[in-house]
């Protein structure tokens, strides 16, 4: 194992972030260099050569609501695309549906990255998915990842088609199909 030699400055500043008895000063620099890699990745200035003083923190660049789409526009999309793909689906399987339908509608600030590194349309639209459970449009007891149409919600939908009778849900039974074989083979 390398050893290096480390100003005395350098040692107090690591054990400020260290808590005795659990972290050596390897745990710590490692902690350092994840919070490093972190930073780049969300394209954070760093500085090559430290000063000893704590980085400045991240300016919030947050748009402003007129330049990015309401979260009201998203509720239509949401429903008629979940309708469409069966009722229920995976949450990825949604947004890869719905980015289609709504990128005609989206400004350059909904695609701009929230706190969790997703589009903020994106985070819209899962806002607006928690509105709709509280509604009782969506169902609130579905497996993780997967968004689920309650039996409300597709009255609801039914009732509010624009293309005249209710469309019948394309695809509801192989979905349902592939989900009963992955809850198969996770129990084996």
């Amino acid at each position: 194992m390398p050893v290096i030699r480390i100003s005395q400055q350098t040692w107090e500043r690591l054990k400020t972030y260290a808590t005795p008895l659990e972290h050596t000063a390897n745990d710590v620099v490692n902690i350092a260099l994840d919070a490093l890699e972190v930073a780049r990745r969300k394209r954070l200035h760093v500085a090559s050569q430290s000063t000893g003083a704590p980085l400045p923190k991240r300016k919030s660049a947050r748009s402003k609501r007129g330049e990015r789409l309401s979260q009201k526009k998203f509720r239509a999309p949401l429903l008629d695309t979940l309708f469409r793909l069966g009722g229920k689906a995976y949450s990825r399987e949604i947004r890869k549906a719905i980015e289609h339908l709504v990128a005609p509608m989206l400004r350059a600030a909904d695609y701009e990255l929230v706190s969790n590194d997703q589009p903020r349309w994106w985070n819209a639209i899962c806002s607006v998915r928690n509105d709709l459970i509280k509604e009782g449009l969506f169902r609130n007891d579905s497996e993780r990842g997967i968004w689920e149409l309650s039996k409300r919600g597709f009255t609801f939908v039914r009732a509010h088609a624009d293309d005249g009778p209710a469309r019948r849900p394309a695809g509801q039974r192989a979905l349902q199909r592939k989900q009963r074989q992955t809850r198969l083979k996770s129990r084996a």
